[in-house]
């Protein structure tokens, strides 16, 4: 968990670096999907402030692709394997609005789409 500790305070401190946004994004989408992360890793990763992280990036950086990506796969990830609150984080948020609005303007990007 210490790559992922790290990866939350680098989303924090840098949120107008679109490579760290990415980076981080990404990191928690592939840590997500893991068979089954430790208990002590799922609680401090896969929660709604680290969700808002990823939200805030989309936000931030909503005309860079590599952003756009990474993050819709996180937000992917979390939908399928976030805890209960960070499910409920995603209904209770603007995550939805953000995924179709990273679709509508990176059309032509794979990894977007």
């Amino acid at each position: 968990t210490g790559s992922l500790d790290l990866a939350l305070v680098a989303l924090q401190l840098h949120p107008g670096s679109a490579q760290v946004q990415a980076a981080g994004a990404a990191l928690l989408g592939r840590f997500a999907l893991l068979p089954r992360p430790p208990e002590v890793a799922t609680a401090a990763a896969l929660t709604s402030a680290s969700l808002g992280l990823v939200l805030a990036a989309m936000h931030e950086h909503s005309g860079a692709v590599e952003v756009q990506a990474c993050a819709c796969a996180c937000v992917g990830a979390f939908a399928l394997r976030g805890t209960a609150e960070s499910r409920q984080t995603l209904r209770q948020t603007m995550a939805l609005d953000f995924l179709v609005a990273a679709l509508k303007n990176h059309p032509s990007s794979t990894a977007v789409q």
